[in-house]
């Protein structure tokens, strides 16, 4: 809980004060580390796992694999992703094969990504897809994002993230007529990206508004000069 919270700092303390550890205390920890960003932190406490010879499960190594995507680990995370089997005994799932596609995406082996998986033993699904499409939109592979894009919406046809991912890629290697071409596919099937929110405080008060209301509250406090600070997150 505390981890979710933002106070990985809290939950290490309860962690660590634990006279009795069980496996989902031991998971809960490590994917809090790995959402956190501390990557050696979590893949040092599964080492620790190791030798008090427990037995990982399946849920632990989804928090160790999305470790070693998040620090781009590809040597590491092949190691990880092999023992399960080799070590273990368990099958990869789902999850599992989308932690090594965001792991080799985000270190620009798109095709490595690609090849991995064609030799996944099921259909891979939509967040395997996104996966792919959002590795292809930081190092801008047109052809492949097309593809991944094409296949997220063979699953999910209403969703509109394919058109924008897609539309951004175009725009960011200068295909600007694409770029509209996918906005307009968009368009004409009748889908509308919804208006991202924010939330701000003031005087113990919070509620929910999109961008353009936000900046509007965030800059008539500040030209103000009266009342409460507000605070914007995107």
């Amino acid at each position: 809980m505390y981890a979710k919270c933002g106070s990985i700092y809290s939950s290490f303390t309860i962690f660590d004060s634990m006279s009795e550890r069980d496996l989902i205390s031991w998971n809960a920890m490590i994917t809090g580390l790995s959402r956190h960003g501390l990557v050696k932190q979590a893949l040092g406490l599964f080492d620790q796992l190791q030798k008090l010879d427990m037995k990982p499960d399946e849920f632990t190594f989804i928090g160790v694999l999305a470790s070693c995507s998040r620090g781009g680990l590809v040597a590491e995370g092949w190691e990880y992703f092999n023992m399960m089997t080799e070590v273990y005994g368990l099958k990869p799932g789902m999850e599992h094969c989308g932690c090594m596609v965001d792991l080799l995406g985000r270190s620009n082996k798109l095709h490595e990504a690609m090849e991995f998986i064609a030799t996944m033993p099921f259909e891979p699904d939509c967040l395997v897809w996104e996966a792919m499409l959002a590795s292809c939109k930081v190092h801008g592979d047109a052809e492949l994002a097309k593809y991944a894009a094409k296949k997220m919406l063979e699953m999910k046809p209403e969703d509109v993230s394919p058109y924008i991912s897609l539309s951004t890629v175009y725009a960011f290697m200068g295909f600007w007529d694409k770029k509209g071409s996918e906005r307009d596919k968009m368009r004409s099937r009748g889908l509308q990206k919804e208006p991202g929110k924010s939330w701000v405080d003031a005087s113990l008060c919070s509620e929910a508004m999109n961008e353009r209301e936000a900046e509007r509250v965030a800059v008539n406090s500040k030209c103000d000069g009266e009342g409460e600070d507000f605070i914007v997150s995107c």
